[in-house]
């Protein structure tokens, strides 16, 4: 079975989008990778939001979020992920580096309080995003389980699950 993946954000730390930056893009981690009609994404930089405008004009409505860090530069983009606050949209979100004691939810919340961002992420309709804290789960084609404290995702096909 083919697979294609797509890089909507490669820079760190900081978005940089312009006419400087068009050969490798301007926006944050975002990379999606696509197999047998379904998608994971990983992380939520700043490319997220050109990825959700596709996937609203494509109508592709769930996929698997795979977080590798919870730094600004790969969680920055979800307030601007249109899918994840539209009907009929579904997203499981896993972060399985999270030591701290704060969960996923906790993270993403927090960018999204006043005075940061002006709408609570209270606004995401419920059941559009599912937020785990991660160990060991099998998403069609991604294994995705802690290595050390962090999370270590390897690409595998399980044709039977499908």
């Amino acid at each position: 079975m083919a697979f294609k993946v797509k890089f909507w954000g490669t820079r760190g730390t900081v978005a940089c989008p312009g006419p400087n930056h068009l050969a490798y893009g301007g926006n944050t981690s975002c990379v999606e990778v696509a197999m047998g009609g379904r998608r994971v994404i990983f992380d939520l930089g700043t490319g997220v939001r050109n990825l959700g405008k596709w996937f609203m004009r494509k109508q592709q409505r769930d996929a698997t979020i795979l977080m590798s860090h919870t730094h600004w530069d790969h969680i920055h983009g979800f307030p601007f992920f249109q899918p994840a606050f539209s009907e009929g949209h579904h997203f499981q979100i896993m972060a399985g580096h999270l030591d701290t004691g704060l969960s996923i939810q906790n993270v993403l919340a927090g960018q999204m309080t006043h005075p940061f961002f002006p709408v609570p992420i209270d606004i995401i309709r419920k059941g559009n995003v599912g937020l785990e804290p991660c160990c060991t789960t099998r998403t069609g084609f991604i294994s995705s389980m802690p290595f050390s404290g962090r999370s270590f995702s390897a690409m595998k096909s399980y044709p039977s699950l499908t």
